[in-house]
């Protein structure tokens, strides 16, 4: 009977210790570990999206025929865009152009580039750049954009270099360039291929300016 009484502290013990691991978890504990995982694991709200006004931006380009520029515009385009400066891997800017709303000082010049050796409208109406990638320049407050920016048919991957100011508290003015090389688009058929009279080098411009959705 004294061993058994003996042994009686030491049998209490372990079954306190089971009644404690079989004890359901109280409302208490489960927040603490449902607020551990909360912390972690952060909800990153979307970007904001903008509307283009397209009677207050513009989408200008500069070619070289005999060194001498060349300048035209285009007057029908649209863009999707979602830009948040402090998020810019969520970010993105799509943009799609008629081709044929190009504008140009010499009209016969312009019915030129519109055909199948130059641009090709009648087959590739549309031209579309899709960011892949939105970084800012290293030392700067300057943005560039890398994506494709697909013309008559064929899809090459450019960099768009870009600045902007928000304003107005909700509107964004972008404005900016890139360098696209005719030559990769088949722009310039024939006798026109070459880089002596018009050069390969066409320079784009834009002004972006935009209207946060409410």
């Amino acid at each position: 009977m004294s061993r058994r009484l003996s042994n009686l502290p030491t049998l209490i013990l372990a079954a306190s210790c089971l009644s404690a691991m079989a004890a359901p978890a109280t409302a208490a504990d489960t927040a603490t570990a449902t607020s551990s995982v909360t912390a972690v694991a952060p909800v990153v709200k979307p970007a904001p999206v903008y509307t283009l006004l397209k009677e207050k931006s513009s989408l200008k380009f500069t070619a070289t025929q005999n060194n001498a520029p060349v300048e035209g515009k285009f007057n029908r385009f649209d863009a999707d865009i979602a830009f948040d400066p402090e998020h810019l891997d969520i970010s993105h800017i799509n943009v799609e152009v008629d081709v044929a709303s190009m504008e140009l000082a010499d009209s016969q010049t312009k019915d030129t580039l519109l055909t199948a050796e130059w641009l090709d409208t009648a087959e590739h109406p549309k031209a579309t750049f899709k960011s892949e990638k939105i970084d800012m320049v290293p030392g700067t407050e300057d943005f560039y954009a890398k994506g494709n920016l697909t013309l008559r048919g064929k899809t090459v991957p450019v960099t768009l270099n870009f600045i902007i100011e928000f304003v107005d508290d909700g509107r964004a003015i972008a404005t900016g360039y890139f360098t696209m090389q005719r030559g990769d688009y088949g722009i310039g058929q024939k006798e026109w291929s070459g880089d002596d009279v018009i050069k390969k080098a066409v320079r784009v411009e834009f002004r972006v300016v935009a209207d946060k959705k409410s």
